[in-house]
């Protein structure tokens, strides 16, 4: 009894190792093709992992399902321009470029460090048009600054402002004897009490400082000048650059030395 229980095993294994395997006419899945809605700026690769997080600033990848076999996203970039750079005390200044982010519309945000702070802070936000572009427009800016954007988790770089100082310079009179003292007055915008201020005069070899004088209250100043030498005088006043504006010169005065 016990060989013909062996003998029947035998015969079942033998007719099944025998049958023949059916072969699929269709051939294995691939895995899933997944990619970032794309931009005209194109594509690049991305890291398989999530989404990285936006303070970050790299590029930004696309979820990973699982399966996925290629992972593509747009080209994150963002440009930043000013207008006018370098511009003057109270004046407007545009800051404008073009988002290439998902979506093209996302909102742009602007980032402002001042020259007494250590991060910047945000202080505008708009949205970009259906091109990606985007535009600030910023009024009374009277010192230094720097910018930056960021929109659709990717930040553009940064932009310094420099902002030149107004300065008005007048005299007493237009015509002055020589050897007699004149009276030359100005005030400067923003305020710098306490500040050098350096009076010039045009010479063969460019400009050379012959005074200077602390800007005092109300950021005014004054000079007690004396010429010597008859003839035609160009002056004009130099706050040298600081953390809070850049060189900054007034208009030229033009005094007759009789």
């Amino acid at each position: 009894m016990r060989r013909a229980l062996v003998g029947l095993l035998s015969v079942a294994v033998i007719a099944v190792v025998a049958q023949p395997a059916v072969v699929s006419s269709f051939a294995a899945p691939r895995a899933a093709e997944i990619v970032c809605p794309l931009e005209p700026a194109g594509i690049i690769a991305c890291c398989e992992g999530p989404i990285v997080h936006a303070s970050l600033f790299p590029p930004i990848c696309c979820p990973v399902p699982t399966g996925a076999a290629l992972i593509a996203c747009p080209v994150q970039r963002i440009t930043i321009t000013t207008t006018p750079n370098p511009s003057s005390a109270a004046q407007r200044v545009t800051i404008s470029g073009t988002a290439r982010v998902f979506p093209s519309t996302a909102t742009v945000e602007l980032w402002q460090e001042l020259p007494n702070q250590r991060s910047f802070h945000q202080v505008a936000s708009t949205n970009a048009d259906s091109s990606g572009a985007y535009k600030f427009v910023r009024g009374s800016i009277e010192t230094n600054r720097r910018w930056y954007v960021v929109a659709g988790g990717t930040r553009s770089s940064t932009v310094d402002q420099q902002v030149t100082a107004i300065l008005t310079l007048s005299s007493s009179a237009r015509t002055a004897k020589a050897g007699k003292p004149m009276l030359l007055a100005g005030h400067v915008t923003p305020t710098h009490v306490g500040e050098r201020l350096l009076l010039q005069q045009r010479t063969s070899q460019g400009w050379r400082t012959v005074q200077s004088t602390k800007i005092g209250h109300n950021s005014a100043y004054a000079f007690r000048a004396v010429f010597t030498r008859t003839g035609r005088v160009k002056l004009h006043v130099l706050l040298p650059a600081d953390r809070r504006n850049a060189r900054s010169t007034s208009a030229v005065l033009n005094l007759t030395i009789a």
